[in-house]
């Protein structure tokens, strides 16, 4: 499968369509579901931020990964062995409420969060190793589009149908999905022709993590990964509570979430849509300056959304659309981003460096979203949204100093 450029986009959007849907109930279905249960958006973000935490810091077991990797015990083992604790994290959310078990519920969460980061380490190594780099823009967009088909299906579509089958029976299916991707996984043929970074020989394990950290190329790309989306990450955390927030008073509960659940379907298509346009941009022009313009975009939508929500008295339906605008825009910026985060990963230390990349995004994510909820109490959205789009404009003198030292395959 993973021999042809086809098979290689198929593979990737399959693996991370199984990766995506616990994420989609987590960070889009779960949210909206407490604030109708009227938990507070301070405690909402709190969550989010803690279930983070582990994919923000993966990479320090990332050298496990790259350092105990053997011809016989590849990508795919890891893959699986992740899996496996993935299900085995969710099945008891079969019988739990997020509201009544919040702290156990929690807990089983931050559990499946550290496995599913595991796995996603093993995953992002095997896509560099076998992917050729005037294709990794494409196989990004590929492999996002798996992440959101996973997303819409376990967010948008679990809210819209919360109400007619429950909780646990979405719980039940993102079990399933799981055993999906174990069958998926297991059916694929790893060698080491196909791995070219697989290591024949053991290393220390944290050999890689220091050989990594002393190269300037990773703390770039990290430092632009731990900045670059905090305006679009706070907004996207809090973008089911704003939209509820913002419909008439008194409306349904049932009628909220359907709403909230349409905006997260259509959201989903335009991230799609912005994904192939970004990866087809940044492997046509350059990642540095795609990048660029999309942080720019970005942060001037969250502004316009920020201003319009200050000075003016508007139905829900304008926020709807300024938000689908910014999710277009979250699509063009990720498949550009994790291009540009390939390219600054070397073969041999692919999980580990690419890793500390993504962790950084990911404590982005975490920090945005709590920094945004202790905002949100003294400020409310609009200044709270305005304040994190301009902590993501910082994020532009990183870009400059990376195209100085050249180190991506395409700069220019």
């Amino acid at each position: 499968m993973v021999k042809s450029r086809r098979g290689r986009k198929l593979l990737f959007f399959l693996l991370y369509l199984c990766e995506g849907a616990p994420i989609g109930y987590i960070w889009w279905a779960l949210p909206s579901k407490l604030k109708l249960e009227s938990v507070s958006i301070e405690n909402i973000s709190s969550l989010l931020a803690l279930v983070a935490i582990p994919w923000a810091f993966k990479f320090l077991w990332a050298p496990m990964i790259d350092s105990l990797r053997t011809t016989k015990f590849g990508f795919k083992a890891w893959i699986l062995v992740s899996q496996i604790l993935m299900a085995a994290s969710i099945m008891p959310l079969l019988w739990l409420s997020p509201v009544d078990d919040f702290d156990i519920y929690l807990l089983l969460l931050t559990l499946h969060a550290f496995f599913a980061a595991t796995q996603d380490v093993a995953i992002d190594g095997f896509a560099i190793s076998v992917t050729p780099t005037h294709e990794r823009g494409a196989v990004n967009a590929w492999m996002q589009a798996g992440m959101l088909t996973g997303r819409s299906i376990f967010g948008a579509l679990a809210l819209r149908f919360d109400y007619l089958v429950g909780g646990n029976a979405i719980a039940a299916l993102l079990a399933l999905i799981v055993a999906v991707g174990l069958v998926l996984i297991v059916s694929v043929n790893e060698s080491t022709q196909e791995a070219e970074g697989c290591l024949t020989r053991r290393r220390p394990m944290f050999m890689d993590l220091r050989q990594v950290l002393a190269m300037r190329a990773t703390w770039l790309g990290a430092a632009f990964a731990l900045v670059s989306g905090a305006g679009f990450e706070a907004v996207g955390g809090a973008a089911g509570p704003f939209l509820i927030s913002k419909l008439p008073h008194g409306t349904p509960d049932s009628i909220a979430s359907v709403y909230v659940g349409d905006f997260y379907l259509i959201a989903v298509a335009l991230m799609l849509s912005g994904g192939f346009v970004g990866g087809s941009i940044c492997d046509r022009f350059g990642r540095l300056e795609a990048l660029a313009g999309t942080v720019v975009a970005l942060a001037w939508t969250i502004i316009l959304t920020a201003g319009i929500d200050t000075f003016a008295d508007i139905e829900a339906g304008v926020f709807f659309a300024l938000l689908l605008a910014l999710f277009f825009l979250i699509g063009v910026f990720v498949a550009a981003s994790y291009a540009l985060f390939m390219d600054l990963a070397g073969p041999v230390l692919a999980a580990t460096q690419f890793s500390a990349f993504m962790g950084a995004t990911n404590l982005c994510e975490s920090w945005s979203i709590a920094l945004f909820g202790a905002l949100f109490s003294h400020l409310g959205y609009a200044a709270s949204f305005s304040i994190m789009a301009g902590i993501s404009l910082s994020s532009l003198p990183i870009l400059k100093a990376i195209k100085q030292g050249r180190y991506t395959a395409r700069v220019d």
